[in-house]
Order: C-alpha cells, then structure tokens, then sequence
C-alpha cells in the first residue's frame, strides 16, 4: 500500500465525480521548479545495492507513520518484488535513493490491494482489463521540500511504463484518503472503491483510486501531435515530446540492463524471515521453486 509523503498542498479531496483527463482547468497551478531537480536522477532500479536502499527508504518512512512496526531486517519489501513483471522506480541524488515507488503487475498471486478491493479488481479482470498496482512509494524526509516535483516525476515514468511499455490497462493505488487530491489533480486519477481501513498498515484509513491506461495513450497521441499552443502545462510536463522521449529512452536503457539473477533470488529467499510474514499460498511455493532453480538461461 502506497501512502504517499506529505506533499504540498494542491487542493481539493477525493474526486465524488469522474474527473476526465481531456478537461484541463488548472489556473493557478502551484507548479514544481523544475530547476530544484537537475541533481536528481530517475529511472528503474538496478542492482543488488539499489533495491535494498528502495527498501529499506520505504520501511523507514513506513515506521515514522506508523504504517508499521519496525522490521529486524530494516526492509518492506514482499513477494509481489520477486516478480520479473514487478518493476521498482527510483530517484536518486547522488549515490543515496531519496524516492521510490513500485509498479506491480497482476499475476496468479494477485494484488496487495485484493485484500479491500477484491470485488472491484474482479470487474476489470473479467472484462479482460490488464490491471497493476501502485506501491511502496516513500520520499527521503531530506527531499520533502522538492516532494511534488519527485513524486511527479517517479509517477511519470511509471504511467509511461505502464501505459506504453507494458501496455497496461489500469493502474489502481491504494492511498490515505488526504493524499487523494494530489493523485486526482496532477494524475488524473478517478475513486474506485469505498472509503475503508486497512489492517496491513496498522489500520490507516484507505481510499483506493483508478487511473484508465487506454486513456492515457489516447492523451499522450493527442500532446504528442499538438504544437506548442495546443499543449496545456500539466500534460505538456507528462507526455509532451521531449519530456516523454527523455523518459523512454531512459527506460528501454535500463531494460536493456539485467535485473534477474541467482543473487536476486537468494536475497529475497535465503530464509522464511525473508518473506516478510507473506501468507503461504500456492504461487508463493511456485516462487520458491523458481529460486531453487534459478531463473532460465
């Protein structure tokens, strides 16, 4: 469950309508300087050393909200991570991970989320809908200054990622309703689901938001075919030429580094403790049996 950082206040709350990505109407924008974010890289994560600074980032900020009690490893991380279509964005200052978030596509194990929203998921999976989850999102308490800038930008590498890498259908998150606004205005993200709690993360309140990937790409073909008069400053910053090629080619460069090995899998399975408390279920001994094997040649 994601439960964004505090971030500057943008305005309004959870969306009682559907907010449609076509309409912009955003005067007054409290828009990022981007000149806050020369310094700060984004991309997926690589390597051993960068996934368990992910990691641990998103286990600290977890505990100073109370989301959780303290680990004796220093990490959150579960066995949504060990799947190769699970794919972990981050932002770096130098060598320290200051952002993180992780985008986590569907499979025979589900989503974190099917513990509230189950019912809902399984309207989209049986239209067919090719549905992920947003999660484990955490900002470095150093970068809340520049927190909105980053977390648009870690969002939009991964609504890029999904919608036109993976070629995605849905993206559902799980956030505390007060972070609502900050997904629906800059985002464009829609309610989906009752208002609830949520026992994983000590019972924090949840509301569970909606993005439409097949609308995204509709969105990112008409910026991309709009001149610079046609393009309004929110979706110019997410999909306009240069912002998009910029993210794409930084992505196809990081897809084309390896990720799966016999390392990644002993880090995740070298005991029980490692699990973190995962349910026993039959896909999680299906990912046990992988990591005796190895991952294919």
């Amino acid at each position: 469950m994601p439960f964004a950082p505090d971030v500057p206040p943008v305005g309004g709350g959870v969306a009682s309508t559907p907010h449609p990505c076509a309409r912009s109407r955003r005067a007054g924008l409290a828009w990022p300087d981007d000149r806050l974010h020369g310094s700060i890289d984004f991309s997926l994560a690589r390597g051993i050393g960068t996934f368990d600074a992910a990691f641990r980032l998103v286990h600290d900020q977890y505990v100073w909200r109370d989301y959780m009690k303290p680990r004796p490893s220093g990490r959150r991380l579960s066995v949504h991570h060990a799947l190769p279509t699970t794919k972990v964005f981050v932002a770096h200052a130098g060598c320290d991970v200051v952002g993180t978030v992780t985008l986590i596509q569907d499979s025979l194990i589900g989503l974190p989320m099917d513990d509230l929203y189950r019912a809902e998921l399984a309207l989209l999976r049986e239209d067919g809908r090719l549905v992920a989850e947003v999660s484990a999102l955490a900002l470095h308490p150093d970068h809340r200054a520049a927190g909105a800038g980053i977390l648009l930008r870690l969002n939009r590498m991964l609504v890029i990622y999904a919608a036109e890498v993976a070629r995605l259908d849905d993206l559902c998150i799980v956030v505390n309703p007060r972070h609502a606004g900050f997904y629906h205005r800059f985002l464009e993200f829609e309610r989906f689901g009752r208002l609830t709690t949520f026992a994983k993360v000590n019972g924090a309140p949840a509301a569970a938001l909606r993005l439409d990937l097949r609308f995204v790409r509709d969105v990112i073909d008409r910026v991309q075919a709009a001149g610079e008069g046609g393009r309004d400053r929110l979706h110019d910053f997410l999909f306009g030429p240069d912002n998009y090629q910029q993210v794409m080619d930084r992505l196809l460069r990081n897809l084309c580094e390896p990720a799966l090995t016999r390392e990644w899998f002993s880090y995740f399975f070298p005991d029980e403790a490692a699990l973190d408390g995962v349910e026993p279920s039959a896909g999680l001994e299906r990912l046990r049996a992988f990591s005796r094997a190895g991952p294919p040649g």
